[in-house]
């Protein structure tokens, strides 16, 4: 049922920037916005553990590999985007690393 919901929403969405007679930079404006918040949402979802991390004291919940990865690679991007000057970029990846850096902070504080 979620899957056909978000294939329905995706459907109704993009049929209607598609044909509601927009002009190409409002339509990119919306594809910026929609990227940016499923990376946003993306980037938020291991921090779906901090709870229980703070209610626990124990963060093994939180994988350290894919936190690590995940401040590299959002911090790599935001730079980029910088350097662009592409809010686009740079926006939701510094988001993405200041996300990052939470985890970073959860894992030090209650290491497992």
């Amino acid at each position: 049922a979620i899957v056909v919901g978000g294939v329905a929403f995706e459907l109704a969405l993009w049929g209607g920037i598609i044909f509601s007679g927009c002009t190409a930079e409002t339509r990119s404006y919306y594809l910026g916005l929609y990227g940016s918040a499923l990376c946003v949402i993306l980037f938020a979802s291991p921090l779906s553990t901090a709870a229980l991390v703070l209610a626990t004291g124990d963060s093994t919940s939180i994988y350290a590999p894919l936190t690590l990865a995940q401040c590299v690679n959002c911090g790599t991007w935001t730079v980029y985007g910088f350097a662009i000057g592409d809010v686009w970029v740079w926006g939701p990846n510094l988001v993405g690393t200041l996300l990052g850096l939470v985890q970073v902070g959860l894992k030090t504080a209650f290491p497992s």
